[in-house]
C-alpha cells in the first residue's frame, strides 16, 4: 500500500505545497513544491514554514524540494525551510534548467510588483546564479530539468509502456526514490560545495522531464512524481532582451555576451534597476517565464489497484473510494496558449485520468485561463493558491466561472489558517 499526505499551506499570494509518501515500514519520502509568498504576506508564510518543522517531530529531513521556477513569491521562504540551524536538511533540490534571460524577467518583474525585493539578498543571488545560492543548504544533490523531445512522463502511454533506463540513471537514486522513464541524464563535471567550501556535495544534474522520481511498495505499486517543464515563451523574451540591450546602447548579441560571465550579470542586478523594469514594461502584462509542473500519483498502468481520497478543504470535507487520487501543480506555466496546453496534456496523457486535484496555473489569473485545459483534464477539485494583492483578482472570475459550470469544487487558499487544504491519498 501507498499513502500519500499533502497540504497546500495558507501562505497568501504565494504556494508551499508539502508532501510525503509512505510505503509499508520505510520511512516516508517527503518532498516540497514551492516554497514562498509575496513581502506583504511574510507573516503567513513564517507561520505555516514554522508549522511544517513542528509537524515533522523533529524529523529534520527533507528528501526532495522542488522549486517550479524562481518568481519571489515561490522561493521567498526556501532561506527559513533550509536553514541549516533551524530548518530541514534537503537532500536533492530539483528545478527547471533557467537560461540568463528568465532569470533577469523574474527579478524585473519581482521588482516591479515589490520594490522592495531588489534589497533581498538570497533573491538577487539566486537570479544571479541558482547553484551558487542552493548549494549553501548543503544538498546532496541538485536536478535541473530540461525540456524533452516528449515520450510523455513514465505511466502517460499505458500498460506495457517500456521503461528505458541506462546505468547513469540506475545510479542517481536515493534511499527512498529512484529514477524512472526514458530521458537523458547528464552529471555535470562541476561539484556543488558546501557553504564552509570543503566537502564537495554529491553530484549536479541535468536531466529531460520525461523522467520521474518513483517510490515503490513491497507490493510492487508505485507512486510517481512527474515533472513537466513548459515550453519557453520566446517572443516576449526576445523583446525584453532587445529592449534591456536597446537601453544599455549594446546589440543583442553583444549583451548576450556579455551576460554569460555571472559577475556582469551581478553588475546588472546591483546597478541596471532601471534598465530592467523598462525591459519588463516592454513585455507586460502578466508574462510567465518558464515553470516546472508536477504530478504526484500512481503509475496509469495499475488500474486494477483500488484507490482512496480522504480530504479537508477547510471545514469542507470529502472521503470515500474514488478513482482519482493524483494531484497536479502547474506553477506559473504560461498555459492559455492552445500550443502550450497541448504540451501539457500530451506530456502527461494518461496520467491525467488519475488527477483528482489541480492547482491552477499562476494562482487562477484570468490572464493564464485555458477552459479546454481545466474541462480535459477534469479533476474533481481545484485549487488557487491566491489573496488580495493590488488590483489583482486571484483567482479570476472566467476562471470560478469555468469551474462552477463544470460542477466542480474550487478551494482559494489565502492567508487564513482556516483555508489548508489536507488531503490523504491511497493507493492500495
Amino acid at each position: 500500500m501507498l499513502l500519500n499526505l499533502r497540504h497546500q499551506r495558507p501562505v497568501g499570494q504565494g504556494f508551499f505545497h508539502t508532501g510525503s509518501v509512505s510505503a509499508g515500514e520505510r520511512s516516508p519520502l517527503t518532498y516540497v513544491y514551492d516554497c514562498g509568498a509575496m513581502k506583504k504576506y511574510a507573516s503567513a508564510r513564517d507561520r505555516e514554514i514554522a508549522h511544517y518543522l513542528q509537524e515533522r517531530a523533529g524529523d529534520r529531513s527533507l528528501d526532495l524540494l522542488f522549486l517550479s521556477h524562481i518568481h519571489f513569491d515561490h522561493i521567498s521562504g526556501v532561506q527559513m525551510l533550509l536553514d541549516t540551524s533551524s530548518g530541514v536538511q534537503v537532500e536533492t533540490i530539483v528545478l527547471p534548467l533557467l537560461d540568463v534571460q528568465d532569470r533577469l524577467i523574474s527579478y524585473a518583474r519581482a521588482v516591479a510588483e515589490e520594490p522592495a525585493v531588489a534589497g533581498d539578498e538570497f533573491y538577487q543571488t539566486l537570479v544571479i546564479n541558482p547553484s551558487d545560492a542552493l548549494s549553501r543548504f548543503n544538498p546532496r544533490r541538485m536536478i535541473f530539468v530540461r525540456r524533452a523531445d516528449d515520450w510523455g512522463a513514465p505511466g502517460s502511454r499505458g500498460p506495457g509502456e517500456p521503461f528505458e533506463d541506462g546505468p547513469d540513471v540506475r545510479d542517481l537514486r536515493a534511499d527512498r526514490w529512484k529514477l524512472i522513464g526514458r530521458g537523458r541524464l547528464e552529471r555535470s563535471p562541476q561539484n556543488l560545495r558546501k557553504s564552509d567550501g570543503d566537502d564537495p556535495a554529491q553530484v549536479m544534474a541535468l536531466i529531460d522531464d520525461t523522467l520521474a522520481f518513483a517510490v515503490v511498495s513491497d507490493s510492487g505499486a508505485e507512486w510517481i512524481l512527474a515533472p513537466f517543464v513548459d515550453p519557453t515563451v520566446v517572443e516576449k523574451r526576445d523583446l525584453f532582451m532587445k529592449t534591456l540591450a536597446d537601453a544599455r546602447s549594446v546589440s543583442v548579441t553583444d549583451l548576450e555576451l556579455w551576460l554569460s560571465t555571472t559577475s556582469n550579470v551581478k553588475t546588472l542586478i546591483e546597478t541596471g534597476l532601471g534598465e530592467l523594469r523598462a525591459a519588463y514594461r516592454a513585455i507586460q502584462p502578466d508574462f510567465n517565464v518558464t515553470s516546472l509542473c508536477l504530478y504526484s500519483g500512481p503509475l496509469s498502468n495499475q488500474p486494477t489497484r483500488k484507490r482512496y481520497h480522504h480530504t479537508h478543504f477547510g471545514r469542507w470535507t470529502s472521503s470515500g473510494e474514488s478513482t482519482r487520487i493524483a494531484w497536479l501543480g502547474t506553477g506559473d506555466a504560461a498555459l492559455l496558449p492552445q500550443y502550450r496546453s497541448r504540451a501539457l496534456l500530451n506530456h502527461f496523457g494518461l496520467l491525467l485520468d488519475e488527477v483528482g486535484t489541480l492547482a491552477l496555473p499562476h494562482h487562477g489569473s484570468d490572464h493564464n485561463h485555458n477552459p479546454n485545459l481545466l474541462e480535459t483534464i477534469d479533476p474533481h477539485f481545484f485549487i488557487a493558491s491566491a489573496d488580495k494583492y493590488s488590483n489583482w483578482r486571484h483567482p479570476g472570475t472566467g476562471v470560478v466561472q469555468t469551474v462552477a459550470s463544470m460542477g466542480r469544487f474550487l478551494s482559494v487558499v489565502t492567508s487564513d489558517e482556516r483555508s489548508r487544504v489536507t488531503e490523504v491519498a491511497v493507493l492500495e
